[in-house]
């Protein structure tokens, strides 16, 4: 579930063609979104 999320949320980074996808926040995000799932 948690690849599945990280990986989701990169793939529509690069379909849309976002600026932040090297960014520090967006890799900050992510693992935030990590975290966060292990928490629970």
């Amino acid at each position: 579930m948690l690849t599945r999320a990280i990986y989701g949320a990169m793939r529509a980074a690069v379909l849309e063609g976002v600026d932040f996808l090297e960014s520090r926040q967006f890799e900050d995000e992510l693992v935030r979104l990590g975290r966060a799932y292990l928490r629970s």
